[in-house]
């Protein structure tokens, strides 16, 4: 029966990003959620991968983190349309905010919900 558990808790954790739908689009930063078109946006900061991690980030995107910027803000990022994310401490992004919600299967791990993420497009190692 743990085996079981184990399995199916592992492929959840591997596979949440079936269950998650794109809802809404925001602007940067400083605007609220919501009341602004896609804007493309560059943040420079210091990236800390989640990829692998039991993070509830991993229940929105697959290869993902965290960027903080030099002013202490932090930021939830994915690079899922890429092929690479950046193995590199400092770097510079360029994308656009979005929310995603996640509606996930009973019995999943992932909670309900929606979480602000900053879509990459590209990026650059500093």
């Amino acid at each position: 029966m743990f085996h079981r558990l184990f399995i199916y808790t592992l492929c959840c954790l591997l596979f949440s990003c079936q269950g998650t739908k794109i809802t809404n689009s925001g602007g940067s930063p400083p605007s609220p959620i919501g009341t602004e078109k896609d804007k493309a946006t560059t943040l420079k900061g210091v990236f800390r991968s989640s990829k692998g991690v039991k993070d509830p980030l991993s229940c929105y995107c697959f290869d993902g983190g965290y960027l903080t910027t030099t002013t202490g803000e932090s930021f939830a990022v994915c690079f899922d349309n890429l092929r690479t994310s950046p193995d590199c401490e400092s770097v510079e992004l360029s994308g656009s905010f979005l929310i995603k919600s996640n509606d996930p299967e009973p019995g999943s791990v992932c909670a309900k919900g929606e979480m602000k993420i900053f879509k990459v497009t590209t990026f650059q190692c500093r």
